[in-house]
């Protein structure tokens, strides 16, 4: 009897995860576990399944070039969010909603180097952002 890699790992077929916070994303096409590689094409991995400590899901399918963008990331960029207004900026520290004013805060003085604008760095790709999200979006498991 063959192991139901899926159920024996908690993802769904062709979601997307990293394994032991590694740089890799992984997904399990056809019960076999396929790595992103750097020239960003899915190939199958040889990882034992005894190597396997920690499954982390990524919560949303992102585009090749929005991880390429995060990957270039100062490490200090931790999370993504996008005001009512339709602004993204990234931040440091994770903000909260401000249901007030409608954007994203951080506690604190904010800073000019805590948080950053980048509508005019990006285009459409950002889409999977919306203001109704309840959290901002973690972009460290995608560094």
């Amino acid at each position: 009897m063959k192991l139901d890699l899926c159920k024996m790992l908690g993802v769904k077929e062709e979601e997307e995860f990293k394994i032991n916070n590694s740089g890799y994303m992984y997904k399990i096409i056809d019960n076999e576990i396929y790595f992103k590689g750097k020239n960003l094409n899915w190939i199958k991995s040889c990882i034992l399944l005894n190597d396997i400590k920690e499954i982390i899901k990524l919560s949303k399918k992102l585009s090749d070039k929005v991880i390429d963008f995060i990957k270039i990331l100062d490490s200090k960029w931790k999370w993504l969010a996008k005001d009512e207004d339709g602004d993204i900026y990234l931040y440091t520290d994770k903000p909260y909603k401000n249901e007030c004013d409608y954007t994203w805060d951080i506690d604190g003085d904010k800073e000019d180097e805590d948080y950053f604008y980048i509508n005019h760095l990006i285009d459409d790709e950002f889409n999977f952002l919306s203001w109704k999200d309840e959290e901002p979006f973690d972009i460290t498991p995608y560094k």
